[in-house]
């Protein structure tokens, strides 16, 4: 259910949904909040018309206070556009969760519109264009659609909620389009229109997480599968790890600066090795690492010169999962497990274990371990990277991240898509590149 109401009302209205939920759950309330003032790291970005129906999500100027996420077809002159972005969120199972946002229309050429749906549990975002609408088995409702909304050119805020989710964790996803139009342009306006909308302060409360799942990467032992096979249906469901990509300029660790972005994670019909650009394995028996269950992120080289990218996998749980009482101060030692298989050992692909003590999902907010180089192939050599540190006051929960990062601080190679004008990228590796986790360990260090 939707709504929208003044500020004050909205704030009552998620107090009581905080309390609502917390009642229904006996557990910690959690509130995740993107005020879109960092660069965002998403779960998944599908352009199912092609790259050249791709948009510009960016984080610019305007917001209610300060920035906002600007989601538009103007930057790259795209009059029909269609992409699914998808953030996912961990919570305890079998409690509702509550989404609210601001939102703006700039532009909003005819059949233009930006929708918000969820899926109870882990899922691709391709699978929001093929079978989010099934007949057999259909996703829920829209959570928001502007075109049953009353669209104004002032901000409105967005309240919505869920009914009890049995799984681990959501996947939500913001679904904007601008469909090619039926009629011929008017010749009074006879400039082309670009769908143009404004996202700011997402709030997404749960019911915090209050057990660590799968530290050993076993996927509840049934061998798991990758996101080659979830990429257009909901098998995966059950996966308690939630996946994220970075979209930022980041310091390269000898010098330089390097472009992460989401183009390798835009697979669609049009383009070359559609779904093999990168995938994520959640493998029960991993040959290349010595036949451990892990997570194993692969970057496939038959995809063709690769851009650089920056992901992973995270997970959020509450301070509650380690014995700790509300507030209750203690230092924590988080260690990872992990290694990769680089088949040309050129040493462009770094590995990293993160932790944010807040709980947050910006993962610029987040502590890191030094990008490290390390090979099974070549030096048979696993990394067991630590951090520590001490329980923020007031915090409710804490994220661990596993980090791959792949790439050089130079343009890319490969210039043949998207089409005019281009989205700048940095090169990525030429060879296939495979990246692994074993285990993670969360102690608790007094």
């Amino acid at each position: 259910m939707v709504y929208t109401r003044p500020a004050i009302l909205c704030t009552l209205y998620i107090l009581f949904l905080l309390l609502t939920m917390c009642g229904h759950s006996n557990g910690t309330a959690l509130t995740y909040s993107l005020t879109f003032d960092y660069p965002m790291s998403w779960s998944d970005d599908v352009t199912p018309w092609g790259d050249s129906a791709v948009q510009e999500w960016e984080i610019a100027d305007g917001g209610k206070q300060g920035k906002c996420l600007r989601i538009t077809g103007t930057t790259y002159k795209r009059s029909v556009s269609y992409e699914i972005r998808t953030l996912q969120f961990n919570h305890k199972p079998n409690t509702p969760i509550a989404i609210s946002f601001d939102f703006k229309d700039v532009c909003v050429p005819p059949g233009s519109f930006l929708m918000l749906r969820y899926f109870d549990g882990y899922c691709g975002g391709q699978a929001f264009h093929w079978v989010a609408d099934d007949k057999f088995k259909p996703f829920p409702a829209p959570l928001f659609d502007s075109r049953t909304s009353k669209l104004a050119r002032n901000w409105q805020r967005v309240n919505c909620s869920t009914p009890p989710l049995k799984n681990t964790l959501v996947t939500l996803a913001f679904i904007v389009q601008q469909p090619p139009q039926d009629q011929p342009v008017d010749s009074v306006a006879s400039e082309a229109q670009y769908v143009e909308f404004l996202i700011d302060n997402l709030s997404v409360s749960v019911t915090a997480l209050d057990k660590l799942m799968d530290p050993d990467f076993n996927w509840h032992g049934n061998y798991g599968g990758s996101t080659t096979e979830f990429r257009q249906n909901t098998l995966g469901a059950d996966a308690d790890w939630c996946d994220f990509a970075d979209q930022e300029i980041a310091d390269f660790p000898t010098g330089g600066k390097i472009r992460y972005t989401l183009f390798q994670f835009r697979d669609a019909t049009r383009q070359k090795n559609p779904g093999t650009r990168h995938n994520l394995i959640h493998e029960g028996h991993a040959l290349g690492a010595g036949g451990v269950s892990a997570i194993h992120l692969n970057r496939w080289c038959l995809a063709g010169n690769l851009s650089a990218v920056s992901w992973g996998v995270r997970q959020t749980v509450s301070y509650e999962s380690l014995g700790l009482k509300p507030d209750e101060s203690a230092k924590i030692r988080v260690t990872m497990r992990m290694t990769q298989l680089d088949h040309d050992d050129n040493r462009a692909s770094r590995i990293q274990l993160g932790v944010d003590p807040h709980g947050g999902i910006v993962t610029q907010k987040a502590l890191w371990t030094p990008e490290e180089r390390v090979c099974i192939r070549h030096d048979n050599r696993w990394s067991t990277p630590s951090i520590e540190f001490v329980r923020p006051k007031g915090s409710t929960a804490f994220t661990i991240y596993f980090r791959q990062r792949d790439g050089i601080p130079k343009d890319a190679s490969d210039k043949s898509y998207p089409p005019d004008p281009k989205e700048p990228q940095s090169q990525g590796t030429q060879s296939t590149i495979e990246a692994y986790a074993d285990w993670v360990l969360v102690e608790v260090v007094r």
